[in-house]
């Protein structure tokens, strides 16, 4: 046995060990290669464990945060959705739009032309959902009263949903 008087990287020797074979009536010699080892003492064997053990518990803890928030985000998401999929007129639309602006950290309370520049700034650019917010803000801002039917909230739910960065 080889006993390190100092944390560092020992060069181990070259050591050999001669015996007697009693099966073949000789004597052998068994070497060993020349290799290096990492000596630590004991405290600084239990330092390292510590300060790993650490860092795993704080990647550990943010990898948590961060799944939270993902999972709060997309429980938003289809929150608007659904919200979108329920709604009787345009302003209830733009409420669940602004939900999703809210989602995606972009200010409260846009205009609906506002959120299509956010949304086409982050999102590929989609012609269908230029009509669909066109049709929305003479919708909303328009003297005529329309009424979103089936077919339009599927349109635009498609179209979020489908949006790639």
């Amino acid at each position: 046995p080889l006993k390190a008087l100092s944390n560092r990287k020992l060069e181990l020797p070259l050591l050999r060990v001669q015996y007697f074979d009693t099966v073949d009536g000789r004597l052998k010699t068994l070497a060993m290669e020349k290799h290096s080892i990492y000596a630590l003492s004991y405290i600084w064997r239990i330092a390292l464990l510590l300060v790993i053990g650490g860092l795993l518990y704080k990647a550990l803890k943010q990898l948590k945060e961060y799944g939270h928030r993902q999972w709060l985000k997309r429980k938003r998401i289809k929150q608007a959705l659904h919200q979108i999929g329920q709604a009787k007129t345009a302003h209830e639309i733009r409420a669940a739009l602004n939900q999703l602006a809210l989602t995606e950290n972009w200010p409260g309370n846009l205009s609906i032309s506002a959120w299509h520049r956010l949304w086409n700034s982050k999102y590929r650019h989609q012609t269908d959902l230029d009509s669909i917010l066109t049709n929305l803000s003479l919708a909303c801002y328009g003297n005529k009263q329309v009424k979103p039917d089936a077919t339009y909230r599927t349109q635009l739910i498609s179209c979020i949903t489908n949006a790639r960065k």
